[in-house]
């Protein structure tokens, strides 16, 4: 099984992807790992997909999660399930919120000793105004994607409700395991 998670940024995509990566013995591929640096830098398109092209080639099963588009046609072509976390902007823009302050008072690190400042909260690129600044262009470029992307050969799952994710997990554990038995 080959899953990629797509969707707005904080709508869920790492979490799922984590939760799918246990559920289904899977590994995991965050690609905001493969694209920030130290400092919050961000690397070459060049270095992302090197970084990818070594985790794509380690491992025959994988869940990755992000919306680089430098990185659909290595992605995309291969997976078995796309899966679109299409929620709507108030809990999104929750997600955002709630998530932002989470790591700024935890100290939470992220890739590389990134971590989120609570001055960076001020800026136009902090995570909660990201959200409110591209949720509808997401929103309205991903059908087109997924019709353009996807082969008749892969499943894709759009997930518009928090509610529906234990169902879509449960489901990708029986079709494991159903395969798994052939």
């Amino acid at each position: 099984m080959k899953v990629v998670i797509v969707g707005t940024s904080a709508s869920g995509k790492t979490t799922l992807a984590r939760a799918l990566a246990q559920e289904c013995s899977l590994h995991h591929i965050e690609l905001d790992e493969l694209h920030w640096g130290p400092n919050w830098t961000e690397v070459s398109d060049e270095l992302m997909l090197e970084r990818l092209d070594e985790k794509l080639n380690n491992f025959s099963e994988w869940v990755i999660d992000g919306n680089y588009s430098v990185t659909h046609s290595r992605t995309w072509p291969q997976a078995t399930h796309i899966i679109w976390l299409n929620l709507g902007l108030g809990r999104t823009f929750y997600q955002a919120v709630k998530r932002t302050f989470s790591r700024i008072f935890s100290g939470t690190e992220l890739w590389h000793g990134n971590k989120e400042r609570f001055l960076f909260l001020f800026h136009k690129d902090a995570i909660p105004w990201w959200v409110l600044r591209t949720w509808r262009k997401r929103r309205m470029e991903m059908p087109e994607l997924i019709r353009e992307t996807v082969k008749k050969s892969q499943t894709v799952i759009e997930i518009r409700s928090q509610k529906n994710i234990p169902e879509v997990l449960e489901h990708l554990k029986q079709e494991l395991r159903h395969h798994m038995q052939k």
